[in-house]
């Protein structure tokens, strides 16, 4: 008999252990972590990131809070600026694609639709090229009707505008004339919707973030690897993601189409500054990046340019953020 008890008393303490070893690789709770449900390789502030409510958004990857020269701006005497973000912000691996923008907003505007003289290329995916011919305009809606679709509190605020109402912003709504009210748009930056990216956001993610290795190029030195130009993209766009990633692994953000930002046009600061959102006044908008009929100096990084709020080209799309 005591042998018996002997016996039991060993296999207790066998399960014993095995449960306090669990706990302890598994957490208080015995289970998967939350830091295991988010993006293990991101590099979060725990004073301001919220890591363990923080789920990755799907196609969107993180870029971490840091500083970066934006610049030399090829357009103001190469002037450069000291840029600090005290938050990191998801930015979408890819430009946002035809099939995405239809399922979206009911229509599919592009010049390169797959039908005569614009079907895509030898073994890529019609709705996987990135949706053009959309204004500024159809942009800030889009991210707004997503946002409510999705149950996220919408960025922009337009007078007269519900923000609860997903159809005020399908792409039949939106102006296609130069329009006072959309150039009025403000931006709440402490909502959690879909968001254009600031140009010194797009800029510090396109040179690689906090893994950037000073490329001329989003992920390389060499403009074939990573971009569709003018010289390689036999005059069309090109399925998202068919060339290189940068360090991030983001893809296109040199050439294929230049990409529409937040930010009114103006020359950079004077002086350092903070999770900055562009100038305070104007109505034209920053693009960056170059497209497929750009030259290689215009695919750069550092590229930027200006054009109307309510043009729509065969030129430019554009990629989404989230905080």
């Amino acid at each position: 008999m005591k042998n018996k008890f002997w016996l039991i008393g060993i296999i207790v303490l066998v399960v014993v252990i095995g449960l306090v070893i669990a706990f302890c690789r598994n957490g208080d709770n015995g289970t998967t972590t939350d830091e295991e449900k988010t993006d293990p390789s991101a590099d979060f502030d725990t004073e301001t990131q919220d890591i363990d409510e923080r789920v990755i958004p799907e196609g969107m990857v993180w870029v971490g809070a840091g500083s970066f020269t934006m610049g030399p701006d090829i357009n103001n005497n190469n002037a450069t600026v000291e840029v600090t973000f005290t938050k990191g912000f998801y930015i979408g691996k890819y430009l946002v694609t035809q099939d995405l923008y239809e399922t979206v907003m009911k229509t599919n505007p592009s010049n390169f639709n797959g039908g005569a003289d614009s079907e895509p290329k030898r073994g890529e995916v019609q709705g996987k090229r990135p949706v053009e011919m959309v204004n500024w305009y159809h942009v800030i809606a889009f991210c707004n009707r997503l946002s409510i679709l999705e149950g996220l509190t919408p960025v922009y605020n337009i007078d007269g505008k519900s923000n609860t109402d997903a159809d005020v912003w399908l792409h039949t709504a939106v102006p296609t004339s130069n329009n006072a009210a959309w150039n009025a748009v403000t931006a709440d930056w402490t909502a959690d919707g879909y968001r254009l990216p600031t140009s010194a956001q797009w800029e510090f993610a396109a040179k690689g973030g906090n893994a950037g290795k000073g490329y001329r190029y989003s992920g390389s030195n060499s403009i074939n690897e990573v971009a569709w130009y003018s010289v390689n993209s036999d005059y069309g766009t090109h399925e998202t993601g068919k060339k290189a990633p940068n360090e991030l692994g983001i893809y296109d953000m040199s050439g294929n189409l230049w990409e529409w930002c937040w930010d009114r046009w103006g020359n950079y600061p004077g002086e350092p500054v903070t999770d900055y959102t562009g100038p305070v006044s104007g109505n034209n908008r920053v693009i960056r990046g170059g497209s497929w009929f750009n030259s290689a100096d215009l695919t750069q990084s550092i590229s930027r340019d200006v054009d109307n709020p309510d043009s729509a080209v065969i030129f430019t799309g554009f990629r989404l953020v989230r905080p």
